[in-house]
């Protein structure tokens, strides 16, 4: 990718497509409501589109237990905004898939939701 040319983004409002975009090194910027259904912004270099057709075309490979990691992540955070009626910003400006106090805060929360 070109050091000036912008990130490639894509809202995919399937939660599977979405993991399956982390798995192949997209970055997940923000989770989005619309009528209550979300939506997951995924950010990536340009082969985030070609990644994206390979998937809906079943010509996509990724190991079958990040896709799971990835998938019980999205709906970690899915559960957490339904918990809390605040938003949760997912912006990174890390070179991880998640913000890190993100996953600090989700850590913290969901232990002492099993206390």
């Amino acid at each position: 990718m070109n050091a000036t040319q912008p990130p490639k983004t894509l809202e995919l409002t399937d939660q599977f497509r979405a993991a399956y975009q982390l798995c192949r090194n997209g970055k997940l910027k923000e989770i989005r409501y619309n009528d209550g259904h979300p939506s997951f912004v995924i950010e990536g270099d340009d082969a985030i589109i070609k990644d994206d057709m390979e998937f809906r075309t079943g010509k996509g490979f990724v190991y079958p237990l990040s896709l799971k990691e990835s998938y019980l992540m999205l709906d970690d955070f899915l559960k957490l905004k339904t918990q809390d009626d605040e938003e949760i910003d997912l912006l990174s400006d890390l070179d991880e898939n998640v913000d890190s106090d993100l996953l600090a805060s989700a850590e913290k929360q969901l232990s002492g939701n099993s206390q």
